[in-house]
Parts: structure tokens; C-alpha cells; sequence
């Protein structure tokens, strides 16, 4: 149960990295992948969906950051 949430919380330290964030719609094919991954029989398959769910977490936390600032 603990391995998502070691993955989520690994999963949101590269976006701080990130020099520029995706397309929209890489949000949404990740989102896919994360929900899709519990489903595989793997045992880090769980790790891995907590990972991308976290990336997604901070891809869309980081998005609405950068739509509230000032216009230049």
C-alpha cells in the first residue's frame, strides 16, 4: 500500500526541474498510463503508477502557477 505513495512523492521531485512543462495533453496520456498500471500484475507496478501520478500531480499544479502571473 505505502509503494504508490513513495511513488507519488517521487514522482513530483522532477517537475521542479523541468525547464519548460509539456503539452496538455501529455497531462492526459500520463494520467491514462497511471490509471492503467495497478491493473498489471507486476509487483512495482504500483511504484511506477504512483510515480507518473505524482509527475501528473506536479505538471498540473506547476501549469496553473504559470497561468496566474502577471501578464509582463
Amino acid at each position: 500500500m505505502r509503494s504508490w505513495m513513495i511513488g507519488i512523492v517521487l514522482g513530483l521531485l522532477p517537475v521542479g526541474f523541468l525547464p519548460v512543462l509539456p503539452a496538455t495533453w501529455v497531462y492526459f496520456a500520463l494520467l491514462l498510463v497511471a490509471v492503467g498500471l495497478p491493473l498489471c500484475p507486476q509487483p512495482g507496478a504500483r511504484l511506477v503508477a504512483g510515480g507518473v501520478l505524482g509527475l501528473v500531480l506536479g505538471l498540473i499544479h506547476g501549469q496553473g502557477l504559470i497561468d496566474q502571473r502577471l501578464p509582463e
